[in-house]
């Protein structure tokens, strides 16, 4: 609900935003709603269920639950009996009181998919699209007194989930609930986003941005659209900051009946400049705008703002005819440091304020400074902008689209799909774009062409989205697709064909580290490990009966949660068939941990020719057994989100090695490094240890910037294992970093060091 403001004891007419929260829902088969009565004998058609009670947003799903007619979506096999929902028409319906005659729209953040808008028993509107709230006029056809609100949205479309045929795609929703490599088939449908009636006087508000033109004059501009009756108006504008007014300014101007854009330049030098996190405070502010008609306040819109300039420049080294992907933030080159992140909960409405600030803060705590909303999922709630904002990180924007596995990937150019993808662009610029969070907008998740090669702006698909970003907000980066190519996967051959690249996300045995090893990119925009939840996670979604040593080839419930990231088989590799699920759960949580730090210290070796990495992926949507988040479903963080927040750090020890098996007697050869953002002193203890005996000694005291070899050193396979450790000190904060090598005596290795991997495993 819109905060409203007493503007210097103006006369303020009070207008309501009345928030249409409880609403009665009923399933009905398809057009039954539009007939109303059997054609055969005359009898009402009453639905496939009573009146459930939704508290919009909510998910439909859990008022289902609530009442009785699905389980819990979320354990063992419900979700399979819950797929019937989606093939239902939903009508909704709910009353509010007005007793005012003003201009007035109900608006709608999401209704998924297609919508029939009913009010007082007459049809208004029917609405096509999720991805893009929307309003509906009805100033004129309101009642004084009670009015009823009907709301039917038809069965969710049919849609191809992970495999399909991307160009075929026809619809602007989200895309991983029709199964995802880490989540089920179970399709959002019907209002799990905010729902109000607003009223205003004379002139509405459409939105308002505000754009840096100038970061080191702090020159901005202040940009709005309105709707109005025409005439003459005044418009206040106001930056303040903890209720201290920094800027106030009234203007008159002459509006014209319909829509009107206008704007003012300022410089705004008592403002500070917002900054990622670990670069400075991410100094926000609040602007309001209000229209002023006849000394009464017909309508103000709310927005934080910052001052900030972010571009993408060519990485050094790189060939001239490569885009950059360095950020350049306020004129300071950085290292991207980031997270991908799906949609907080599969069931959309049911995700929390709580959950989001768990989120942000969980990137934040771990050094990150960017996060990429991933294309098959869904434009944000404010919320999340806000609230990476506030805490200086930066959002990669991928807008609603995504390969489907069957090449080609190129997405559709139908102009019907394109009318829709339009609509979505511009709601996400128009609603979102003012946050100074918001840095890339990219046109989907790995689109392809027939050549395999990402597309480019040859495709009217992203052409379309490239012109309505020049239109709403130049200053933004546009990628047409990531990965953005020429190939999607690393090339060891050739690394100028490395630019923005995905993968890998399995740890497959030594290839791992042979991998990045070799590996040359301008950036990484996903890659990641898979790891097990933990155990305690387990009873929470699986029956007594699936929880045990199963794979997901032996156990189809196991399947269902997370079949492709099963660890069993790198299990078998090191230490046999016979094993629990406590060693197991110990050495795939062990697996992610140490490879994503790996990873992260080959890329940021690799600076400045490699600009930056998003990890796959912080959260998690649905409860896996095995999946690459690093948070699980139930908040729960697996010892790889404290691993990527170590190798984030501002210090990062890290080793580089060939493999971490090795038989008895074996020789192996181990270098160290320090990577660190900024001069520091420091001192470096090395520890090693076979589970015998154990060594420590200095090697290193002295300044470190960007990334030294501070040792190299061979080494004989001995005792039950060898672990070396890199114990870093700087300014008396510890900064730590393990390799651990297995001992393989025979065919496989020995099991003692499932013990060391578990203390591995909790370190913080």
């Amino acid at each position: 609900m819109m905060k409203r403001y007493n503007l210097n004891k103006l006369k303020v007419k009070t207008l309501k935003t009345i928030l249409l929260k409880k609403f009665t829902c009923v399933a009905k088969y398809p057009y039954e709603d539009f007939i109303g009565k059997s054609v055969e004998t005359d009898c009402e058609l009453k639905g496939q269920t009573s009146p459930i009670s939704v508290s919009v947003p909510e998910s439909i799903y859990t008022a289902l639950e609530k009442e009785k007619y699905i389980k819990n979506p979320y354990k063992g096999m419900n979700a399979v009996e819950a797929e019937w929902v989606a093939d239902r028409w939903w009508t909704y319906e709910t009353a509010f009181e007005s007793s005012v005659e003003h201009n007035c729209e109900i608006v709608f953040e999401s209704v998924d998919y297609i919508c029939h808008i009913y009010l007082n028993g007459k049809i208004i509107a029917t609405h096509v699209g999720a991805s893009a709230g929307f309003s509906v006029d009805i100033s004129g056809k309101l009642n004084i007194g009670k009015n009823i609100l009907r709301v039917l949205v038809e069965n969710s479309p049919y849609e191809f989930g992970q495999v399909g045929i991307s160009r075929k795609v026809n619809t602007q929703r989200p895309q991983f609930d029709n199964f995802w490599d880490f989540c089920t088939k179970l399709k959002n449908i019907g209002i799990y986003r905010p729902c109000f009636v607003h009223f205003y006087d004379y002139a509405k508000l459409e939105f308002i941005s505000f754009r840096t033109k100038d970061y080191k004059t702090k020159r901005c501009v202040i940009f709005c659209e309105t709707k109005c009756d025409g005439g003459k108006y005044k418009v206040k504008f106001v930056i303040s900051k903890a209720d201290k007014i920094l800027y106030e300014e009234t203007l008159p101007f002459n509006f014209k009946k319909g829509k009107n854009k206008f704007s003012i330049e300022r410089i705004f030098d008592k403002l500070r400049l917002w900054n990622i996190n670990g670069s400075g405070m991410p100094n926000i502010y609040d602007l309001s705008v209000s229209i002023i008609s006849d000394n009464k306040v017909c309508d103000e819109k709310k927005q934080i703002v910052g001052v900030r300039n972010i571009r993408l420049d060519k990485n050094f080294g790189a060939d001239f005819e490569h885009r950059g992907y360095t950020f350049v933030v306020n004129g300071k080159r950085i290292f991207a440091r980031g997270f991908n992140i799906t949609p907080l909960k599969q069931l959309l409405g049911s995700e929390t304020e709580q959950d989001y600030i768990k989120l942000v803060k969980a990137a934040k705590d771990a050094h990150a400074n960017i996060i990429r909303v991933w294309g098959g999922g869904i434009i944000e709630q404010p919320l999340f902008y806000r609230l990476c904002s506030e805490n200086g990180i930066m959002i990669w924007q991928d807008i609603t689209q995504s390969s489907r596995g069957l090449f080609p990937n190129n997405p559709s150019e139908s102009p019907k799909f394109l009318k829709l993808l339009k609509q979505t662009t511009q709601y996400l610029l128009e609603q979102r774009g003012a946050y100074p969070a918001l840095a890339v907008i990219c046109g989907g998740n790995e689109l392809f062409g027939k050549d395999g090669r990402p597309i480019t702006l040859e495709n009217k698909n992203p052409k379309i989205i490239f012109n309505t970003i020049k239109q709403f907000a130049p200053d933004l980066e546009f990628i047409t697709s990531t990965s953005s190519g020429p190939v999607q996967t690393g090339d060891l051959i050739n690394y100028k064909n490395n630019h923005d690249i995905h993968g890998p996300w399995l740890y497959e045995g030594n290839s791992f580290f042979s991998y990045y090893n070799q590996l040359k990119t301008l950036y990484v925009g996903e890659f990641g490990t898979n790891g097990m939840c933990s155990l305690s996670s387990l009873h929470k979604f699986l029956d007594k009966k699936d929880i045990g040593v199963f794979t997901t080839e032996n156990n189809y419930v196991w399947r269902k949660h997370g079949a492709w990231w099963d660890s069993a088989t790198q299990m078998k590799r090191w230490f046999g068939e016979n094993y629990t699920l406590k060693e197991i759960n110990i050495v795939s949580r062990y697996i992610q941990n140490f490879a994503l730090l790996y990873a992260i210290g080959t890329l940021r070796r690799a600076a400045p020719y490699t600009s930056g990495c998003m990890v796959w992926q912080l959260n998690e949507m649905y409860p896996c057994v095995y999946s690459t988040s690093l948070i699980d479903f139930y908040g729960r963080k697996k010892p790889g989100y404290y691993s990527v927040k170590r190798a984030y750090d501002s210090i990062l020890p890290s080793f580089k090695f060939q493999r971490v098996d090795y038989n008895n007697g074996e020789k192996f050869l181990v270098e160290c490094y320090i990577t660190a953002d900024r001069p520091k002193e420091i001192e470096v203890e090395l520890v090693m240890s076979d589970g015998e005996k154990q060594n420590k000694k200095v090697i290193f005291k002295g300044e470190v910037y960007e990334t030294m070899p501070i040792y190299k050193s061979e080494y004989t396979m001995s005792g039950k294992y060898v672990l070396i450790t890199l114990n870093v000190t700087a300014e008396n904060i510890l900064f730590r970093a393990d390799a651990l090598f297995l001992n393989r005596k025979g065919e496989f290795c020995d099991k003692s060091a499932i013990s060391v991997m578990e203390t591995l495993n909790k370190l913080k």
